[in-house]
């Protein structure tokens, strides 16, 4: 927040924010002959210098372009010549790619002073001083006779000793280490860098390009190296340099660069200077005023497979349900309830109404006792009778036959109880559709409040 706070960069305030992004990797340029010019002109303007001097926290920060850099201990595959870093291969096509980097390292000191020199004085105050004095103002003629006592001073700033800003060593690819040298336990991966090398890439530096940045930095004021490509942590200590020089290759921030815990490395800068007027700077280089923290990032691919495996058992539980699922019986209505399947010896029909005289009543009283008895006589004759009914009254037509009911819906032409006169033409889903129809329903159940979950959890952060 501090940071964000403050103004942004300019060319009047160079101090504000910063955000260097220009060390180059064999992912942004190729490698040594490899690169093309426009490409690594492109990257420049767009990303800024690929070799530059950075201070901060009172620590000189050189990023090198070292995948440029190796084109001059490499063979060129058109002449077949190899540089040696002492200009032989000045003539080669890949001359114009590592020369910038080698002009760079050979005036290196040169910058890096006038780098420290400027933070020195914008920390004693001095270029605040020299600033006011070179400011234009308005004077009237009249105050030239008199004294000025209130100019600033024109003493020049006092010089520095570079060895008080210690240096740090960006490099994408890492310096030449012995074969089999351990990284440490905090790798991952395999226990060492491999040396090896191919089309567009090259785990280390060769000897002669890492000592030749060393010697140009000046090995006693190197205090830190950090580099990258592996995509994993290593750290050792360079004991083929003047002192041992500590060389970190820094972990991804990706999960998907082949490491299963991503990291970003923390790093604590305390250099205090003493800017008094009568202090008198050590001109030995501090070693203790760097710290490194490995910050690690929560394995994401161990995330998306508890996902998957979460995915998995709930589809199986869903399809394991979905097959021993049975579809319920059909209820019957209200309506077939009160109808049986198969008709009753006494269908109930509505009463007769009375007879108006006494000869009507004893005709229809000897009518319906014949009828009585012929219907007995012919089921025992017969052996059955559909519910001892009559036989006329299973005839085809209902021609000559009056019903029992004055409801004419309640009769069939064969005696059955009324059905549904409404038939479909499509036929009833099988087991398989049934059990299918039911594993969608049940998993739309499930995904519909996981996904409104998770849009929620997305929509607030």
């Amino acid at each position: 927040m501090p940071w964000r706070e403050g103004p942004a960069t300019a060319i009047t305030e160079p101090r504000g924010q910063r955000i260097v992004a220009s060390l180059p990797g064999n992912h942004d340029l190729g490698f040594a002959g490899g690169i093309h010019p426009a490409v690594k002109s492109r990257f420049d303007a767009y990303f800024g210098p690929l070799n530059r001097v950075d201070v901060l926290g009172n620590h000189s920060f050189v990023s090198i372009d070292a995948v440029s850099l190796s084109a001059m201990d490499q063979v060129d595959p058109s002449t077949g010549s190899s540089g040696a870093g002492d200009g032989s291969a000045a003539a080669t096509a890949s001359s114009q790619i590592w020369t910038p980097v080698d002009d760079f390292l050979k005036d290196v000191k040169n910058i890096r002073s006038r780098a420290v020199q400027r933070e020195y004085a914008h920390l004693t105050g001095e270029n605040l001083r020299a600033r006011a004095l070179f400011s234009p103002d308005i004077r009237d003629l009249s105050d030239l006779s008199t004294p000025q006592t209130n100019l600033p001073s024109r003493d020049t700033p006092s010089a520095v000793p570079s060895a008080n800003f210690p240096t740090i060593l960006l490099t994408h690819v890492p310096l030449f280490r012995a074969a089999n040298t351990p990284c440490g336990p905090l790798r991952e991966g395999n226990p060492s860098l491999l040396l090896a090398a191919g089309y567009q890439y090259q785990n280390v530096l060769t000897p002669l390009i890492s000592s030749d940045i060393i010697t140009h930095l000046t090995a006693e004021e190197v205090i830190q190296i950090y580099s990258g490509d592996d995509h994993d942590y290593c750290e050792i200590e360079h004991n083929e340099f003047t002192g041992r020089t500590r060389e970190i290759t820094v972990k991804s921030m990706s999960w998907a660069m082949g490491v299963r815990h991503p990291g970003v490395q923390l790093v604590s800068l305390w250099n205090p200077i003493d800017v008094s007027p009568d202090a008198k700077l050590d001109t030995s280089t501090p070693r203790d005023t760097l710290q490194n923290h490995l910050c690690l990032l929560p394995d994401q691919l161990a995330i998306f497979i508890r996902y998957a495996i979460l995915l998995g058992v709930s589809l199986l539980i869903l399809l394991v349900r979905a097959v021993l699922y049975r579809q319920p019986l059909p209820q019957p209505s209200q309506d077939d309830k009160s109808n049986p399947l198969l008709p009753l010896t006494h269908r109930p029909s509505s009463p007769i109404p009375k007879p108006a005289s006494t000869s009507q009543t004893s005709s229809v009283s000897s009518t319906i006792a014949s009828s009585q008895l012929l219907t007995r006589n012919t089921s025992k004759l017969t052996g059955y009778g559909y519910g001892n009914l009559p036989i006329t009254s299973r005839s085809s037509s209902p021609a000559g036959r009056e019903p029992l009911s004055s409801n004419a819906a309640d009769t069939d032409d064969y005696g059955m109880p009324p059905r549904s006169r409404s038939f479909s033409s499509r036929s009833p889903p099988t087991g398989a559709q049934t059990r299918l129809g039911e594993f969608g329903r049940s998993l739309w159940q499930v995904v519909w409040p996981v996904l409104l979950f998770y849009f929620w959890l997305l929509w607030n952060g």
